[in-house]
């Protein structure tokens, strides 16, 4: 596919992210309040951005608006971005088609913005990446990274029982199951 045609496809991809959540928040800001919890509208709106299908699709979202703007990216930050997000919509659509979407019967916005977040945006975000790429982008440090591992945090011995915080760990846990 041309370089036209691929960056037409990210912008697709995150416009379609972005009102994917926009949808769901204005929903959630116009829904009947929660029991005890987020009785103004403003707050369930805000509410809705710490569900992990929100925010699989911002980070789906911001990476592919990046590539729209620019295709040739390649730094360690794009990288793991790139990763996670793919990870996490991979996991949303799975998740939610195998498991959940049976339970819901949703109408009209909401039907939208669950249509969007669930199922458009992980084809998408799958088939992009399989057809359009980039694809060579994971490594080692990547991954540690996406894990939510630091540059300078990462382990150096071999073993994850041999790092000093391991064995201090499991020694606490020791004297502390012990002293009961």
């Amino acid at each position: 596919m041309s370089a036209k045609w691929t960056r037409v496809w990210f912008a697709a991809t995150a416009g379609s992210a972005l009102a994917g959540v926009v949808v769901n928040a204005v929903v959630a800001a116009n829904g009947k309040p929660l029991e005890g919890h987020f009785h103004s509208g403003f707050g369930r709106a805000l509410n809705s951005l710490s569900y992990f299908t929100t925010q699989s699709n911002l980070l789906v979202g911001l990476a592919a608006l990046l590539l729209a703007l620019r295709l040739d990216r390649s730094s360690t930050a794009f990288r793991v971005l790139r990763l996670c997000g793919l990870v996490a919509i991979t996991v949303t659509g799975i998740v939610f088609h195998a498991v959940l979407a049976q339970l819901l019967d949703l109408q009209s916005w909401s039907r939208v913005g669950n249509d969007l977040v669930h199922t458009v945006v992980p084809v998408m975000a799958v088939v992009g990446w399989l057809m359009l790429g980039p694809r060579r982008l994971v490594s080692a440090q990547v991954v540690w990274l996406s894990l939510g591992g630091t540059a300078d945090a990462r382990p150096r011995s071999r073993s994850f029982r041999d790092r000093p915080a391991a064995r201090g760990t499991r020694l606490e846990l020791r004297s502390t199951i012990g002293a009961h």
